[in-house]
């Protein structure tokens, strides 16, 4: 992943990226440019990692085997069920990506 300085406009990666001191946040990311330090937050990530994961594993997968069911059954009833579940899976996730990145 790249990343790009808003006072240099340096592009560098993680590797590149200067780091005094890993154990503090204030020192541990900084551009390689410049050498102006920034707070990297990895909890934003953390947290749409585990959203993701328990939306596709959790949620996505049983709602993909009611639609192929349902599908083979004819039953729309269920139909109805897994498509509305799985719309509101994808609009769970483009809003939370949305609401990360403003």
């Amino acid at each position: 992943m790249s990343y790009q300085c808003p006072s240099c406009n340096q592009i560098f990666t993680a590797q590149q990226a200067l780091c005094e001191d890993w154990r503090n946040p204030e020192k541990s990311f900084g551009c390689p440019h410049c050498g102006k330090f920034y707070k990297k937050d990895l909890r934003s990530n953390l947290r749409q990692s585990i959203c993701v994961g328990i939306m596709a594993g959790g949620i996505a997968t049983p709602t993909a085997m009611l639609i192929g069911r349902s599908l083979f059954n004819g039953d729309n009833l269920s139909l109805f069920y897994g498509v509305a579940i799985w719309f509101s899976c994808v609009a769970m996730l483009v809003i939370g990506d949305w609401r990360n990145r403003a």
